[in-house]
């Protein structure tokens, strides 16, 4: 080896050197093994932890996998309860419920468990829903037990709450019977909802005790602080609502008598749960009977009064005697029989046509109180029908001073009276007497209430009355015989010689000493001379009288048209000082001339100065105001009212004329009284921004047209003036105005801003001068709006004819003095009812509306609201009285007065009548 490395020391020395090397790299090496042993320390740390997270998760998968099939089960059971509550399995489900509320007790913290007991939770709610459900439908008692039971289980309620509940389910159950009720038929309803409390709230109050009688521990929380007795007081308080709401409705005595005894029994057979009302019906019952008792006598009377009103002469029928010894023998006097004969209204009564409509009215009321007739009213039903004939007597006796009777009226009407005293009154106290026996004591005992009717009866005997004469006869022959001369619509006869002057007197041969007495009836309303002159309700603000004499044609025009103005003269003072100085004081203002300027020759006469002035001024009255009858046939009216008429009104004595030379020309007639040669003239007004000339009939003219429709009435332009201030009322809607005659200020105002406006009227010639007025006054767009028809009310053609401008109906239909014709307001209700719209306006949500601006005249407003409820209409508002008892509706019209809208009203008289569909 030494010898060896001797010889190789190189090579040694070589291998050392590599050695040395390979050593040196071997140990870099090692330290960098040493440098990475920590880092797969951590590693296999890591792969070791790693490994037994897969190892529980395989495990855990194993065990899934395992219990699949449970776990698929309890994953259903939400879906499952749903299904059982659909399907009504309540018990299933409720046990499906109380499983989870297990598992969630046990393993609160389990992510499934508390999924399945929130989807859970959810599903009890619709269970509990679907219970409270049927708690409101029709169930009987074991239902009901049944249902009680789930709600226990389930635990929401406490047991208070639970008992509430129930009678809150029960109760909404019975108000929706109680809904589908048609309440437009009331007695229908009414029956239907006793049945239904009689029925159902015994039931209910059964069902209740039934339910949770087993509560009988005295706990607390059991007690209900009387639950059932406060819920059944509020069922009984709303079913006597309803009836105190709903009798009033009724208008028959036989369906009234049927509801009570319908809630006699109910309320018997709740008395077996200790709910009798009985004793709380009598005053709903009497309240309903006297209601209805008054509303049937306040017909009968308001129906005498208007026959009375629009009948001035009672005829009398053929095959029937005056009323005499007949009369007083009647058996209506027999008021302690009780045959049939007692209430049979005596045929006498046929003679009177308004007693007999009163007597019929009276016997309707009896007929509606018989079946329903309260004991405890009978002091009070007697009371209304004394009520009644008081107002008859007061009618009668309004009549008698008011009215100018010729002497065969006058016979008739004291007829008229003595059959009320004698027959009427007692035939009324029989029939009541028939309802409560022993009542016309209290009937008869009213005798004072026709004190008048006997005094007058007994002033009436103590003079000896004219017999009754032919009509021609009665306006010719007084009551001694003497022929009487009718002067202006004055008879002059004896009465005509009281109100001559001295020497007028001594001029007809009458002796101051032989003057008699003038009887002036100043306070009578209107004479047979006014009874056909439809001008005299014109809105004229001034009239004059010729000839007045001494106030038997001013006086009674005066008391009718309080606030007119009225010049009057005569020839004689005496007549002058008896028109200016009357008995009464005047509620009126009348000037009075003494003297009357006069053209013509008098002095060629050879009669006396009075027959010539009387005859001169007859003539010129009735030339200079008429005209001539060719001149008024020119005009294009009518010659119904030909002057002619008036004339022979005038006077009689047409050949007491003929001699004299009367100056009767245009400009004699206009010195006389202002009268142009022209039958049209012009009317500038201002309304608001608007500026107007109208075309209409000239005053003069106006009196002897049969038209109303060719003047500009005062009501129109308050509605126009009304409508021009507030233009909301008719803003984008369908606009209809009713009878707008020549003028139609109203239709052009509203057709600045409505969608449309149709003005019609039935007189062609007012029409004819409304379209010259609109298209004089009025520029597109407002003349396109605009549209003009005939219209009569009630004809069908007619009626057609607008419905094809307009289908879907008006939303505002007006209407400005068109009810003073008493025949004419039925068609106009009538046809407004079919023109009116019957849906609210979208723009501003608003009803249809009818509104009526006008003057009552003729026509009173019982009669006008009498007809619109026939027709459907409602009064929702008027002026100037607005305000409305139990309306909701109070001030429209008191808002279109506002205080920044000033109008100037033409007349204290005007009123605005405001009705909606009902």
């Amino acid at each position: 080896m030494q010898e060896a490395g001797e010889f190789r020391l190189p090579a040694f020395a070589a291998a050392l050197l590599e050695i040395r090397e390979e050593v040196s790299a071997i140990d870099k090496h090692l330290e960098s093994l040493i440098a990475e042993i920590p880092t797969l320390t951590s590693g296999c740390t890591e792969f070791v932890d790693s490994a037994e997270h897969i190892l529980e998760k395989r495990k855990m998968n194993q065990t899934l996998l395992a219990n699949h099939s449970t776990l698929l089960d309890l994953l259903e059971i939400p879906q499952l309860m749903d299904t059982c509550v659909r399907n009504g399995n309540y018990d299933e489900a409720l046990d499906l419920e109380a499983f989870v509320g297990k598992l969630t007790t046990m393993h609160p913290k389990i992510p499934v468990i508390q999924a399945l007991a929130t989807e859970v939770q959810q599903t009890t709610q619709s269970l509990l829903s679907q219970l409270l459900q049927k708690l409101r439908s029709n169930i009987q008692l074991p239902e009901c037990l049944r249902i009680i039971g789930y709600l226990r289980r389930i635990g929401v309620f406490s047991e208070y709450e639970m008992r509430l509940q129930f009678l809150r389910c029960r109760e909404a159950w019975l108000t929706g019977i109680l809904d589908d009720l048609d309440q437009r038929n009331p007695y229908e309803y009414l029956k239907g909802m006793i049945n239904c409390h009689r029925m159902h709230l015994f039931d209910v109050v059964n069902q209740y005790r039934a339910i949770f009688a087993d509560d009988t521990s005295g706990n607390e929380e059991n007690y209900d602080g009387g639950l059932l007795f406060d819920w059944a007081m509020h069922q009984i308080t709303l079913h006597l609502k309803s009836l105190k709401v709903m009798l009033p409705k009724i208008t028959e005595g036989g369906s009234l008598s049927n509801i009570l005894d319908q809630c006699m029994y109910c309320a018997m057979g709740l008395g077996w749960v200790g709910l009798d009302f009985r004793g709380l019906l009598p005053p709903l019952f009497e309240e309903a009977v006297l209601n209805l008792f008054a509303k049937n006598m306040s017909t009968a009377v308001e129906n005498f009064q208007i026959y009375d009103t629009n009948v001035s002469i009672y005829p009398v029928s053929p095959g029937f005697s005056s009323l005499g010894p007949t009369a007083s023998s009647s058996p209506a006097n027999s008021l302690g029989e009780e045959s049939q004969d007692d209430i049979t209204p005596p045929s006498s009564l046929m003679e009177h046509p308004p007693l007999a409509v009163f007597i019929n009215g009276v016997s309707a009321a009896m007929n509606e109180l018989r079946p329903c007739a309260p004991l405890s009213l009978k002091v009070v039903l007697a009371q209304e029908l004394v009520k009644g004939l008081q107002a008859v007597s007061d009618s009668l006796l309004r009549y008698n001073t008011t009215r100018m009777l010729r002497d065969n009226e006058s016979v008739l009407f004291l007829k008229l009276c003595q059959s009320f005293i004698e027959v009427a009154f007692p035939h009324c106290a029989t029939c009541f007497n028939r309802c409560y026996p022993g009542g016309a004591a209290l009937i008869t005992d009213a005798k004072n209430l026709f004190d008048g009717i006997s005094r007058l009866l007994a002033t009436s005997t103590s003079r000896e009355l004219p017999k009754p004469v032919h009509n021609t006869e009665a306006k010719n022959v007084a009551e001694n015989g003497t022929p009487r001369t009718v002067e202006n619509g004055v008879l002059h006869g004896v009465e005509r010689t009281a109100s001559l002057s001295p020497e007028e007197k001594e001029q007809n041969n009458v002796s101051p000493q032989k003057e008699e007495k003038t009887t002036i009836r100043e306070d009578a309303q209107r004479s047979p001379f006014f009874k056909d002159r439809h001008y005299l309700d014109k809105e004229w603000g001034h009239h004059f009288s010729v000839g007045c004499g001494a106030g038997n044609t001013i006086f009674p025009l005066l008391a009718t048209y309080p606030y007119i103005f009225i010049h009057a003269c005569d020839f004689s003072p005496r007549a002058v000082n008896l028109v200016k100085y009357p008995q009464k004081k005047c509620l009126w203002w009348c000037r009075i001339s003494e003297k009357f300027s006069r053209k013509g020759s008098l002095a060629r006469n050879k009669r006396s100065v009075k027959t010539s002035m009387l005859g001169v001024m007859a003539l010129r009255w009735v030339q200079a105001v008429f005209q001539r009858a060719d001149t008024y046939k020119s005009s294009g009216a009518s010659t119904g009212n030909e002057p002619t008429h008036l004339q022979g009104d005038c006077d009689k004595r047409k050949d007491d004329i003929n001699g004299f030379e009367i100056d009767i020309s245009e400009g004699m007639a206009f010195a006389m009284f202002g009268i142009s040669s022209s039958s049209e003239e012009i009317i500038e007004l201002t309304i608001r921004d608007c500026f107007f000339k109208i075309k209409v009939l000239s005053k003069e003219y106006q009196h002897t047209c049969t038209s109303t429709g060719l003047m500009l009435w005062e009501s129109a332009r308050l509605m126009a003036s009304v409508l021009a201030a507030n233009q909301e009322i008719v803003a984008g809607k369908r606009v209809l105005e009713l009878g707008c005659g020549c003028g139609g200020i109203c239709s052009m105002v509203a057709a600045r801003s409505a969608n449309l406006v149709v003005a019609t009227d039935g007189d062609t010639k007012a029409l004819d001068l409304l379209t010259e007025n609109i298209a004089s006054n009025l520029k597109s767009p407002s003349l396109d709006s605009l549209k003009v028809k005939k219209l009569e009310w009630g004809n069908g053609n007619d009626i057609e004819a607008i419905k094809q401008l307009n289908e879907k109906g008006f939303d505002i239909i007006i209407g400005t003095d068109v009810t003073y014709i008493p025949e004419a307001i039925i068609p106009l209700f009538a046809t407004a009812r079919e023109l009116i719209s019957t849906t609210r306006v979208t723009k501003n949500n608003t009803e249809p509306a009818l509104i009526l601006c006008h003057v009552l005249r003729r026509v009173d407003e019982p009669s006008i609201l009498s007809a619109a409820s026939k027709y459907g209409f409602r009064l929702a508002d008027r002026w100037p009285d607005h305000q409305l008892p139990n309306s909701s509706y109070g001030g429209i019209i008191k808002s279109w007065f506002s205080d920044e809208c000033q109008y100037e009203v033409p007349s204290t008289a005007l009123n605005i009548m405001y009705f909606h569909i009902a």
